[in-house]
């Protein structure tokens, strides 16, 4: 068997690194883990509940920035739950999940955000649209697709998937309903921010 010695201060190089063997009474090891940063916050979306058939919704913006909460965010993950009348879905059978980002300019008041089609910006509240154009800059997050007999239609969302790396300052959640029925008359919308 060839010398092969213990680096005398803990492990070399990855490359060069030695097995390492846990006790079987070992405590438990802390390996950076995603933990949440807050309790979920509840998004306003009463405006979505039994919107029409080809209706939009969209929330408030919700700030995530650092100047705002003192924090980074690796991520949020965002919880979806609404539903279709006890109806057979028509057209594409689906709601369309949308994140719309916004930037803030340094040191001023001014948000931007993406483009949805329509004549003007979002506003910063709760709303829905007239028209939500063909060609927009919103991230498709999520389809909630509406079976017939099952109308239920949730899902659950990590910003990171649809941004990558780089967060928005701040997002807004829109939805499409392209299920050919209203929506119900009770949906849930929330996120927690994970640190």
């Amino acid at each position: 068997m060839a010398y092969n010695p213990i680096p005398p201060n803990g492990q070399a190089t990855m490359a060069n690194s030695q097995p390492v063997v846990v006790a079987s009474d070992q405590s438990s090891l802390l390996v950076s883990p995603r933990v949440v940063g807050s309790t979920p916050v509840t998004v306003t979306s009463n405006l979505l509940n039994n919107l029409a058939a080809n209706g939009v919704w969209y929330s408030n913006r919700i700030d995530i920035s650092y100047t705002t909460t003192g924090n980074n965010y690796s991520d949020i993950l965002i919880g979806i739950k609404t539903s279709v009348a006890n109806l057979t879905p028509t057209g594409e059978k689906a709601a369309y999940v949308f994140i719309v980002p916004w930037y803030k300019v340094d040191n001023t008041p001014t948000w931007i955000p993406a483009s949805v089609g329509a004549t003007t910006d979002l506003g910063a509240g709760q709303s829905t649209l007239v028209t939500f154009g063909p060609l927009h800059s919103a991230k498709l997050a999520a389809i909630l697709p509406a079976n017939a007999g099952s109308n239920i239609l949730s899902d659950v969302i990590l910003l990171s998937n649809v941004f990558g790396k780089n967060m928005p300052d701040a997002f807004t959640i829109l939805i499409q309903n392209s299920t050919g029925i209203a929506l119900g008359a009770t949906s849930t919308i929330s996120y927690n921010r994970l640190v």
